[in-house]
């Protein structure tokens, strides 16, 4: 429901995702802003233990979509080797 998977089908090209665009690295989640009974918050991590930022909060942020996307920019996170993104989605 959330990224508009089809019923049937293959939905892998709407998971969320890793990419890099002209040299920089983003997380990338579809997103419809109209959904207003779920709630996404994307955290971030240098080590896979500790999930200390919250790069976005449906619910206190806005939603710059691109094609139903929304590039979230991994330099949010502090400079290191390791950078990992998580989706948490609740009602």
């Amino acid at each position: 429901y959330f990224a508009g998977l089809p019923l049937s089908g293959a939905g892998q090209d709407r998971l969320p995702r890793l990419e890099n665009s002209a040299g920089e690295w983003f997380y990338r989640i579809p997103f419809d802003p109209t959904k207003l009974d779920v709630r996404a918050v994307v955290k971030g991590s240098l080590d896979l233990q500790s999930w200390d930022y919250t790069v976005f909060d449906s619910a206190m942020d806005t939603a710059e979509l691109q094609d139903g996307w929304l590039w979230l920019n991994a330099d949010q996170l502090p400079a290191s080797d390791s950078k990992f993104f998580k989706l948490d989605l609740s009602l």
